[in-house]
C-alpha cells in the first residue's frame, strides 16, 4: 500500500516554513554555497549534531533515563532524534550521508521553528515520522522545512528549468546539493511547471506467472498533473506483464536506465499515450511519465531556455 502524505501543508503554514528557511539560509550565508553547508545552519539553530554516538537500542535506552518532560517515540527504526534540552540531534550513523543531511535538517526544523522548538523534551523520527500519518502535522512540517533548506528555497526550481527535462537533471542536481535522488526527483517533479508524475516503487520482486511485480511506494505529482487528472487512486502493484508501464522499467537484474519511451497511459481510463523514463537505484524504481501532448511545451521550454 503506497505510503500517506508526508510533506502537505497549507499555504499558510507553508508561507511561514519558507520564511523561517530564509531566515536560517541567510544567517548561515548558505545561498549558493554547494553542497548546502548543513553543519553551518545547525550551528545557527544553536544545535549541534552528535557524531560520537550511533542510534541503537541500547543507546536510546539510556537516553531515556536522562529525560525529564514528554517523549515522543517513533514506531519504527529510529533514523534521528532531537533532545531539545541538550539542544543536541542524534543520527543513525549507518545510513547513508545524504539521508542524514536530510534527517539532520528535519530535526533542526523541530529546533528552529518557532511553534515546534519547545513541543517535545525527546523527540524520535523514524520512517513513519519521516512518512507521518496525516494527522501529525508538525512532522510533516519538519519535512518540509528540510527540504526548503536543503535546495535553498526556489534555488533548485531556478536550475531545474533552465535544463532539460529529463531524469538526469534533479539525479546530477543531487549531487549538487547534497540532496538524495528521491529527494531530488519528488522536488523536481512536485515544483515542476510541466505536466509530469512520478512513481516511488519498491525494488521489483519476481513472481510467477506474473513476471516482475512492483509496489508502489508512492506516486507524487505536479500541480498541473493533480489538475488536469484529478486525484487518482493508483494501483499497489504494477506487473511488467499487463504491457503497461512497468514492462518497460529497469531491473537491476539487467539495467539501471530506461531512456525515454512512449507506454500505454497509466491513467484509468486516459486515451491518450504517455512517456516514460525510469532509474533503479537498486533500493527503488523511479518512473517518471508524462503525457505526449507535453513533449512539445517540454521541447519548447528547453529551447528558450
Amino acid at each position: 500500500m503506497a505510503r500517506p502524505d508526508d510533506q502537505t501543508v497549507s499555504a499558510s503554514v507553508l508561507a511561514e516554513i519558507r520564511k523561517e528557511a530564509d531566515r536560517i539560509l541567510r544567517a548561515a550565508s548558505a545561498y549558493g554555497r554547494f553542497p548546502t553547508p548543513v553543519d553551518d545552519i545547525v550551528a545557527v539553530a544553536r544545535l549541534k549534531i552528535e557524531k560520537e554516538a550511533s542510534l541503537d537500542v541500547g543507546y536510546l535506552t539510556r537516553m531515556y533515563k536522562r529525560v525529564t518532560g514528554t517523549i515522543k517515540h517513533a514506531v519504527d527504526k529510529v533514523w534521528g532524534l532531537f533532545h531539545s534540552g541538550d539542544k543536541l540531534i542524534y543520527l543513525d550513523l549507518s545510513v547513508a550521508e545524504t539521508k542524514q543531511r536530510f534527517v539532520s535538517l528535519h530535526e533542526t526544523g523541530h529546533g528552529f521553528l518557532p511553534w515546534q522548538k519547545d513541543l517535545y523534551a525527546l523527540l524520535e523520527d523514524g520512517d513513519s515520522a519521516l512518512d507521518p500519518d496525516p494527522e501529525e502535522d508538525f512532522e510533516r512540517q519538519a519535512n518540509v522545512f528540510a527540504s526548503e533548506v536543503l535546495f535553498q528555497l526556489d534555488g533548485f526550481e531556478t536550475a531545474a528549468n533552465s535544463s532539460a527535462f529529463t531524469i538526469k537533471t534533479p539525479m546530477e542536481l543531487a549531487k549538487r546539493y547534497g540532496a538524495s535522488n528521491y529527494a531530488a526527483i519528488r522536488r523536481f517533479v512536485s515544483k515542476s511547471h510541466d505536466t509530469c508524475a512520478v512513481f516511488v516503487l519498491e525494488p521489483p520482486v519476481w513472481e510467477a506467472g506474473r513476471g516482475h511485480t512492483y509496489r508502489l511506494r508512492r506516486c507524487i505529482s505536479s500541480p498541473s498533473f493533480s489538475k488536469r487528472y484529478g486525484s487518482i487512486q493508483w494501483p499497489n502493484v504494477f506487473y511488467a506483464n499487463d504491457n503497461g508501464l512497468a514492462a518497460k522499467l529497469p531491473t537491476h537484474f539487467k539495467r539501471k536506465m530506461t531512456t525515454r519511451c512512449r507506454v500505454p497511459s497509466p491513467v484509468p481510463g486516459e486515451q491518450e499515450r504517455f512517456y516514460l523514463e525510469a532509474f533503479d537505484t537498486t533500493y527503488q524504481t523511479f518512473a517518471l511519465v508524462f503525457p505526449e501532448s507535453e513533449l512539445k511545451a517540454i521541447k519548447a521550454r528547453v529551447l528558450v531556455a
